[in-house]
Parts: structure tokens; C-alpha cells; sequence
């Protein structure tokens, strides 16, 4: 996915971030996180694609992705994640 991103000649770096929020979870960096992310990017004395796997590492250890993945996980078993009783079919 780095590999992908980093080599991609037709995405911003703004572009990279929010494909890094989008594939993790599920929404887009807020103006906050946006405007961190550019200034680690700048900032790249190792180069853009380890500050790239930086930011997702940051992103899939966040407790954010893990209550994202744990609710992609309840949609895919099939049961209803919401449903406290009677769920209609």
C-alpha cells in the first residue's frame, strides 16, 4: 500500500493522507490531523514513503481503528450490530 501511494505520480501528498484515514477509518483527516500530517511530510528527512508508513502505522494503532474494525467485523459476521432484541429480518 506505501509502495503504492508513495510511487502514485497522480496524488498529492493531501491525496496520500486522506487515502491512509480513508483506508483506515473510513473518513477523511480533519483540518487538525490534515495539517500534521502535511508537516510530518514536509518535514521528511527519511523520505515520504516511511513518513507514509509512519502515518498509517500511527492510524491502525489508534483506538479509533480498532473500534472501526471491530464494528466492520460484527457487519460482515451477519449478525446486527445494533439490534438489542428483535431484529427484523
Amino acid at each position: 500500500m506505501i509502495s503504492a501511494l508513495n510511487d502514485s505520480p497522480f496524488q498529492t501528498d493531501k491525496q496520500r493522507v486522506e487515502t491512509l484515514f480513508l483506508s483506515t477509518l473510513s473518513r477523511y483527516p480533519t483540518e487538525q490531523e490534515g495539517a500534521r500530517t502535511a508537516q510530518l511530510i514536509a518535514a521528511r528527512s527519511t523520505g515520504r514513503a516511511q513518513v507514509l508508513a509512519d502515518i498509517l502505522w500511527a492510524l491502525l494503532t489508534s483506538g479509533e481503528s480498532w473500534i472501526n474494525l471491530s464494528l466492520d467485523k460484527l457487519a460482515r459476521s451477519g449478525s446486527p450490530p445494533f439490534c438489542v432484541s428483535r431484529c427484523p429480518s
